[in-house]
Parts: structure tokens; C-alpha cells; sequence
């Protein structure tokens, strides 16, 4: 190809080339800042490298819910290129991308180029879309070959042949190696074929030619999804206890979903919506059954309507007979037809200017949505499994037994560096302790996924007596807990470092007790502090207890203060500032104890003791 094709070929597809480029940099960036889910960490297990092809069959068919192509291609990415989350979700990316190129094609060949490009635009920004294309499960696979079937589907339909019959074939037969709620896409394109190949041709001679070609596709597709029988008799008898029921309202909250969740961008596309159905309704009638076939205004209607009905209806059906299902991402193959029913409406405005004011106010508006309102690349979305593993990991130098309900999947982090054990719940292992006074020993405990911290009062009180939390992450859906033993959690400190003693001795901090608090036999303190203009991320907590010349060190347990950040508004984060802890009298002597909080940034190599105006007295 010379310089002036490459220059021609580039003008002509400039716009296509645009949008594809920044649907790479939205699904790239950050591609990793988000920790693998639950969902994720089975691919991460199922796929895992170390594994044999034949061990991850078995484990496909007992785990997951999906058919075996999806981890195939991901176990050999990570083969190639190492076992990593970045890796995993690259796959995921790549077709993410390749949706946004198929629905440009697919808009196109239905209607127009123009048309297609804003279909492209559309699921560019698209926040669900976005997001399954950094999550490393199946879905960009599933979206990218339900629309490469409908686009060879059309053209089935438009040109009969054996050749465009063999191409629909393998496309559908790809697609039911996706994802089993595939067949539902299956079988509305089933639905479309019959209507247009054989229902409606008068030919008798063209319409058997007709149904053999559609034999020869179902008998391509059948060999295709001829490995996953099993697997979709297994998937067929799945019951769901962790989905809702379903409500009325549920269909529409996950299109919401799926569309956008916007109120504005949402009364745009309402109205659009509508324009569409009023444009589709005037269709004039057609003499002669072929006029109707190749009325591409009429097949598009007849295609997309069928594209949302089918999986709808026996979603709804399956929900209210079977087992719930209302989950937005078992939606996720409808969202290309809603969003070409979009981009036709755009597309039929015949003033230019409110046309592109229309597509200007919904790409802007759902830019604004994920990178502001929703601060999509900024804040977790996902469960952080990642950030309460790596507490542990950073801190479990004595190797204590790290506890959880959820080992198969932590253990994809913690990678045989601890003596992992599953328990059912913190209460389990309380109550161990409580029945055995020979496991009374530190430990760790971390959980995840709808499975909070909660103690009953029984237990908590235990706690109390026998244990002090010094290390503890609260995120989106996980948390970590180290439990020491109450007669650790003191130790010496050389105050005289810092004689003679101020309010501030070493590094500046700023410092404010919330909380101090006489019980039956403890002191409760809480409140927050860190270093003056330094990030509190690394920041260690302590309490001191200052008598006469002597002080000794009380743990704390830190707690996630995002109100003081936005409080000191010093463009710094101080969200890792709060601090609790109880101190026990037993554990004191005769004496007032000044009580000071000492922070430290071993990072930074900062260190600051604030004395308080609070004393502990003991007579």
C-alpha cells in the first residue's frame, strides 16, 4: 500500500479511527487499579497456568457457569505473557475494543455509515461496557460474537447463499462457546431466519433451497456447541440463592443499568426511544413479499426488536418459574440493539445543528457520568480482595494463622505464604476460643463479599478481654483484622528522645481526640491524627502513656477517615488518620499517664508525638 492509499484510506475511515482510539484509552487506562473480584479470582484459579488443560476441564465443569473457549484463550495468554490480573483482563480489553469496531460494522451494513459511527460513539463511553472490558470474565467475548452473528445473520438474510450460511454458522457457533445465555440470541436469529428465509418466500423452489441452507447452518452450530452439552444440562439445572427475587421495576433498573444511569442522558434516550418506534410505525406498506424482505428499514426493526425481546422474555419466564436471574450483565447481548435503536433515531433528525447538539449533550453527558460523577477511574467499584490480602501480606512477619470463609479465592493473593485456613465466620473461630483456651493465640482474619465484620455481643466482649486489633482494613465489600493478645499490645518507648516534652515534639502533627471514655475496667480512646503536609497512607498510629520519665506504646487499630481529607482540603490524602483503641487498667500501675499519639512514616522517615491534655489516673 503507497503513501496516497494510506492517506485515502485514512480520510475515509478518519472518524472510525477516532472513536476506535479512544475506546483503547478508556479501556486501557487503569487497566489494573481495580482488584480482581470474586468472580475474577475464578478465572484467575480456573485458568490458572501451573494447571494442566485437562485438570481445567473438570474444573470448568464443577466451578464455573461459563463454556470452555473463554478460558482457553485466557490460560494461553497467561502461558505467554505470565500470570498476572493485567493479563487476564487484557483479553477482555482486546474485545472490548473489537465490540466498538463490530457495532460500527453492524450499524453500517443495517442502515448506514453514519448510523454505524454513532452506534460506535455511543458504546464507546459506555460505562458497562467499559467496565467488562477490564473485568477478566466472558462478556466482551460474548457481546463481540453476538454482534459479529448479527451482522453475518443480515447478510444471510440479505443474499442467501451456502457460503454466507457457513459464515452465520460459525459465527453463532462461536457464540454459543461464550456464554450460555447465548442460546437465547440463537434462537431469536433462529426465529429471523425462518420468517424471512422460508415463511415468507413464495417460491417454492427458492424457499426448500432456503431451508437447506438453514439445516446446513443449524447442523455447523450443533457441532460447535456440541462440547458444552453437558456443561449447558449442568448450567440449565443451576439454582440461584444469592440472586433476588425478582420485582416488579427489576427489568427496568438493570437496563438502567446497562444504558446509563444517568437521569439526563437517560430522558434523551427516552425520548429518542420513542422517535424511533414513531418513525418505525409510519413505515409504508410494500407491494410484493420481496419488497418487504429487502426493505432494510422493516428487517432492522424486525431484527432488533427480536434481539431485546427474546432474551427478555425468557429471562422474566425463567426468573418467575425457575430460578431468579435479574442480573444486569445476563443482559449485556441486548445493550448493542438498544443502542443502534439510538443511534437510527439520532441519525433521522433532519436539522443538523439539533442532531449534533443531541450527540454532542449524550457523549458529554456520559463522559461526565463515569469520569465525575461516577469517578469511575478514581474510586473502587470492585470487591477489594487485593487491598485486604495485602495488609496481611505486608504485615504477618510472625506467620500466624490467617483465617477466612473465602480461602479458595484469597489464595490466588496470599500465593502459599501463610497458613490459610477456612472457617465459616469470625464467630466460628471466636467461639473455638471461647470452648478451647489453648487457641487463644494471634491471628488474622479476612473476609469479603457480602460477609462483614459482626460479632455478637457475647463474642465481642471476649474480644475485648483477651485481644487488641492493631492492624485493620475496611474497603468496597472486604475487610482484614489482626488480633493480638491484650498483654502484646504494650511494649516500652524511649521518650527521651524527644525531652524536653511539648505539646508537638519532632515531626508537626496534627492530632484531636474524639473519644475518651472510662469502662468498667478499660479506657476507650478515639480520634485522628497524621503528619502535616505528608500523605497519611503509610502512617502508624500509636498511643503513648507518659509516667515521669518512662512511657510505654499502645497499639491502635487505624480506621478510614475520608471526612478529615476533605475537611483539610490540602490536596493531600488523610484518609488512613483514624485511630481507636482500648487500654486495659490491669495493665497500668499506680500513677497519671499523660496520654500522647505518636505517628510515624517510616517512608518518609517522619516521626511526631503530640501530647494531649487528656491523663489517665491510677490510684
Amino acid at each position: 500500500m503507497n503513501k496516497t492509499k494510506i492517506i485515502n484510506f485514512l480520510n475515509e475511515h478518519k472518524l472510525i479511527i477516532i472513536i476506535l482510539a479512544v475506546a483503547t484509552f478508556l479501556r486501557i487506562f487503569k487497566l489494573d487499579f481495580q482488584s480482581l473480584w470474586l468472580d475474577e479470582l475464578y478465572t484467575m484459579n480456573v485458568a490458572n497456568p501451573n494447571t494442566g488443560f485437562v485438570d481445567m476441564i473438570k474444573d470448568i465443569t464443577i466451578r464455573e457457569s461459563f463454556p470452555y473457549l473463554y478460558f482457553i484463550v485466557v490460560k494461553t495468554f497467561f502461558i505467554c505473557f505470565g500470570y498476572e490480573s493485567t493479563v487476564a483482563r487484557i483479553p477482555s480489553m482486546i474485545f472490548g475494543i473489537l465490540c466498538v469496531f463490530m457495532i460500527y460494522k453492524l450499524g453500517k451494513e443495517l442502515i448506514s455509515k453514519k448510523v454505524g459511527l454513532i452506534a460506535a460513539a455511543l458504546i464507546t463511553l459506555n460505562q458497562f461496557s467499559i467496565y467488562n472490558s477490564q473485568d477478566a470474565r466472558a462478556y466482551t467475548f460474548y457481546l463481540f460474537f453476538v454482534l459479529t452473528s448479527y451482522y453475518y445473520l443480515y447478510k444471510f438474510i440479505k443474499k442467501p447463499s451456502k457460503k454466507e450460511a457457513l459464515k452465520y454458522a460459525v459465527s453463532a457457533g462461536l457464540l454459543l462457546n461464550t456464554n450460555f445465555f447465548s442460546v437465547t440470541n440463537v434462537l431469536a436469529q433462529g426465529f429471523l431466519l425462518l420468517i424471512f428465509l422460508v415463511f415468507l418466500i413464495d417460491d417454492k423452489k427458492e424457499k426448500i433451497e432456503n431451508f437447506k441452507r438453514l439445516m446446513l447452518s443449524i447442523g455447523v452450530i450443533f457441532l460447535f456447541f456440541l462440547p458444552n452439552i453437558y456443561k449447558f444440562y449442568l448450567a440449565s439445572q443451576f439454582y440461584s440463592d444469592w440472586i433476588p427475587a425478582p420485582t416488579n421495576g427489576g427489568v427496568t433498573l438493570m437496563i438502567k443499568e446497562l444504558v446509563c444511569d444517568s437521569e439526563f442522558v437517560l430522558f434523551i434516550f427516552g425520548i429518542l426511544v420513542m422517535f424511533y418506534f414513531i418513525k418505525a410505525f409510519k413505515y409504508p406498506n410494500s407491494e410484493g413479499i420481496t419488497k418487504k424482505i429487502t426493505d432494510k428499514r422493516v428487517v432492522t426493526f424486525l431484527i432488533l426488536i427480536s434481539w431485546i425481546t427474546f432474551p427478555l422474555i425468557i429471562l422474566v419466564l425463567k426468573s418467575y418459574l425457575s430460578t431468579p436471574l435479574y442480573i444486569t450483565r445476563y443482559l449485556y447481548s441486548i445493550l448493542p440493539a438498544i443502542i443502534i435503536i439510538l443511534a437510527i433515531s439520532i441519525s433521522e433528525i433532519q436539522n443538523n445543528i439539533i442532531k449534533y447538539c443531541i450527540l454532542f449533550l449524550i457523549i458529554f453527558s456520559q463522559f461526565v457520568d463515569l469520569t465525575i460523577v461516577k469517578k469511575y477511574y478514581k474510586v473502587p467499584n470492585k470487591t477489594q480482595f487485593r487491598e485486604a490480602s495485602q495488609l496481611v501480606i505486608d504485615n504477618n512477619k510472625n506467620n500466624e494463622p490467617v483465617y477466612t470463609s473465602l480461602k479458595y479465592w484469597f489464595d490466588f493473593y496470599f500465593k502459599d505464604k501463610f497458613n490459610t485456613i477456612e472457617k465459616p465466620d469470625l464467630e466460628f473461630v471466636i467461639n473455638e476460643m471461647m470452648t478451647d483456651s489453648t487457641k487463644i493465640k494471634p491471628f488474622w482474619y479476612t473476609d469479603a463479599h457480602g460477609k462483614p465484620f459482626k460479632l455478637s455481643e457475647k463474642a465481642q466482649q471476649f474480644v475485648d478481654s483477651k485481644f487488641l486489633i492493631d492492624e485493620s482494613f475496611d474497603g468496597l465489600d472486604a475487610w482484614s483484622r489482626h488480633f493480638i493478645l491484650e498483654k502484646d499490645a504494650v511494649s516500652k518507648f524511649d521518650i527521651n528522645q524527644y525531652k524536653p516534652l511539648n505539646t508537638n515534639n519532632g515531626d508537626l502533627a496534627k492530632v484531636w481526640i474524639e473519644v475518651f471514655e472510662k469502662e468498667a475496667t478499660s479506657y476507650k480512646i478515639s480520634g485522628w491524627g497524621f503528619l502535616e503536609n505528608i500523605d497519611s497512607k503509610d502512617n502508624k498510629i500509636s498511643i503513648i502513656l507518659v509516667n515521669n520519665n518512662e512511657a510505654k506504646v499502645i497499639k491502635c487499630q487505624q480506621t478510614p477517615r475520608t471526612d478529615i481529607t476533605k475537611a483539610e482540603n490540602k490536596g493531600l490524602n488523610y484518609d488512613n488518620s483514624g485511630f481507636i483503641t482500648k487500654i486495659q487498667l490491669s495493665n497500668l500501675q499506680k500513677g497519671e499517664y499523660k496520654i500522647g499519639v505518636f505517628i510515624e512514616n517510616k517512608k518518609e522517615h517522619k516521626k511526631g508525638l503530640y501530647l494531649t491534655d487528656k491523663k489517665i489516673i491510677i490510684n
